[in-house]
């Protein structure tokens, strides 16, 4: 009886020992079955789940363009739980995926895993290209200022050009890439990103700056005709050969055509110097660069003067002379005789004909002399001429009576003494007076 009890008292200890050990072996167990992380690390930045415990979700926000049909994403969970998917595993991501997160003591937690892919709010042009040129042509463009510029070779059309244009992804412009456009004029193009997002770029397309700088006319049109320059393009040379007979040419004013765009200094239409037989002008070109030309002025070969025959060889002291002729100009007169010369300045001069009073001074004395003429430097000597004294003038007289002769006293100058001869005529009839 007492061994049948103690048996029995044996038999419960060790079966509630046994109870008492399972019971702590369980309770020991861990119960957390959470997602602490969930991140996609492959991406550049990273990106990490927003997870809602109350809700047993996690959303992911990706970049647009994101292939979310294999994403391995990388999951931290509670210590000694496990979960499906596992971490690392790639998954499709087009449709929720429930991963179930196991606690070390069994309990299990399904959190559901959503991808969102964000839509591009990049609108952006990359590239503007003009392809249709023998060589690719790509515009600047300013992104801080949004503009677009490019110049273009002249031989194209800017009414018709074809730009090739690269956005953002997902992104559309307007106008068009590919679409024939008229740049005569700014041209506004607009980009809209994918989530609706706009930009504005201005494109101004313009010609490249001319280069050709030469002069190509140069002419004096105040003659007529008008004097056309002979330009030589070799040497940058122009050579205007005027009238023999020009006689100023500290003033003359040159109607000048230049390549289209250029400008030159001096201007066209300047009154200008040639009298020093040569000036310089200069052609700029658009694009900065310049070309000089040297402009010289000549005048054309003077024909021979010729002179009609002396009226008289025979000139007064204080006369007027004039000689007439065609063909005159820079005139001078000498009158000279052995070793002595004089001459007299000019009254006025003209292509056919100059007048000059004679000497009337003491030293240049009466008598035979050559009569030279200068023209042009050039010497002519018309022969021989007797210079006489210069002709008496009558200021006035007075008369008066003298034992009934008449007595006239004549006042004036230039009269010769022994030389002077006075005749009273009456009738037809001249007496001469005796001069007293």
């Amino acid at each position: 009886m007492i061994k049948s009890l103690l048996w029995r008292i044996c038999l419960f200890s060790a079966i509630a020992l046994t109870f008492f050990q399972c019971t702590e072996e369980e309770e020991a167990k861990s119960p957390l079955n959470k997602i602490e992380e969930f991140s996609i690390t492959s991406m550049n930045p990273p990106v990490s789940g927003v997870i809602n415990e109350e809700a047993f979700s996690i959303s992911l926000d990706v970049p647009s363009g994101t292939d979310i049909t294999d994403l391995s994403p990388e999951i931290s969970i509670s210590d000694k739980a496990t979960v499906v998917p596992a971490s690392g595993t790639a998954q499709d991501f087009t449709s929720p995926v429930v991963y179930t997160v196991t606690a070390e003591n069994g309990t299990v937690a399904e959190y559901t895993v959503t991808v969102n892919v964000l839509e591009n709010t990049e609108a952006i042009i990359d590239t503007f290209i003009f392809k249709g040129f023998e060589t690719e042509l790509a515009a600047t463009i300013d992104e801080e200022n949004k503009t677009i510029t490019a110049l273009i070779p002249r031989k194209y059309d800017l009414t018709k050009l074809i730009p090739t244009i690269e956005i953002s992804e997902f992104a559309t412009v307007t106008p068009a890439s590919e679409t024939e456009i008229d740049f005569s004029k700014d041209v506004i193009f607009t980009v809209v990103a994918e989530d609706g997002t706009e930009v504005e770029y201005t494109a101004s397309i313009g010609y490249e700056p001319r280069t050709e700088k030469a002069i190509l006319i140069f002419a004096f049109e105040a003659f007529t005709p008008t004097i056309n320059g002979v330009i030589n393009e070799d040497s940058k040379a122009i050579t205007l050969t005027l009238p023999w007979n020009t006689s100023d040419l500290t003033a003359l004013v040159p109607t000048i055509e230049i390549s289209e765009g250029a400008t030159i200094s001096p201007e066209n239409s300047t009154a200008e110097d040639f009298s020093f037989g040569s000036v310089d002008y200069t052609v700029t070109a658009e694009d900065g660069s310049t070309q000089d030309y040297e402009v010289t002025v000549e005048l054309e070969a003077a024909p021979t003067p010729e002179f009609d025959d002396l009226i008289s060889t025979s000139f007064r002291k204080g006369e007027l002379v004039t000689i007439t002729g065609k063909n005159f100009s820079d005139i001078s007169v000498s009158f000279s005789r052995e070793g002595f010369s004089s001459g007299p300045s000019l009254e006025s001069e003209g292509e056919t004909s100059f007048s000059f009073n004679v000497p009337n001074n003491v030293s240049f004395e009466t008598g035979t002399y050559s009569f030279i003429v200068y023209i042009r430097n050039e010497k002519y000597v018309l022969g021989d001429v007797q210079i006489l004294p210069p002709a008496p003038t009558i200021s006035d007289f007075v008369s008066s009576t003298d034992d009934d002769n008449i007595i006239v006293r004549i006042n004036g100058r230039n009269f010769i003494e022994g030389e002077n001869k006075v005749y009273f005529v009456k009738n037809d009839v001249r007496t001469e007076a005796y001069i007293r």
